[in-house]
């Protein structure tokens, strides 16, 4: 028997550093960055990726969604609704700025389009009744009293 304590084996250097767990786990993330890795990969975008391309493409794609996922919910709640529709989604990009600008030539189906009235098209109010403006007209009320100044008349022939 040996009277001095048995030190434990260490492991080769390749196994030294285990990857226990998948690279979205190690990375926080929940989006795949194995799968993301493999399209960069072989989709030809470049002839080499970094190492951590996938990573980042990763983080990148799960802060886009999540932003676009909150406003999303957001007009949702704003039409009394539980569930997010293609609607949302397309109000929710229109609206917002950046995603606007991101996103300006995309096209979501069954989403019809933001509203807009252009201001030039809104009904103008003015700050006298119509009754008033009549009453103040120099012409005595006429109200076809300006088209001669407008167009005026010529007399000679």
């Amino acid at each position: 028997m040996q009277d001095r304590p048995v030190m434990l084996q260490q492991r080769p250097a390749r196994y030294r550093f285990s990857n226990k767990g998948s690279r979205s786990e190690r990375a926080g993330l929940y989006f795949p960055v194995g799968r993301v890795g493999r399209r960069l990969r072989c989709g030809n975008y470049s002839k080499r990726v970094t190492v951590g391309a996938d990573v980042y493409l990763s983080a990148v794609l799960e802060y886009l969604t999540g932003e676009l996922l909150e406003l999303a919910g957001n007009a949702a709640m704003e039409n009394k609704k539980h569930k997010i529709s293609n609607r949302h989604i397309q109000l929710a990009i229109r609206f917002d700025k950046e995603l606007s600008q991101l996103l300006s030539h995309a096209v979501i189906p069954s989403a019809g389009v933001a509203p807009f009235i252009h201001p030039f098209l809104k009904k103008r109010r003015s700050r006298q009744p119509a009754s008033l403006r009549l009453a103040d007209s120099s012409d005595g009320g006429d109200p076809h009293s300006g088209c001669q100044k407008m167009y005026p008349v010529s007399t000679q022939q």
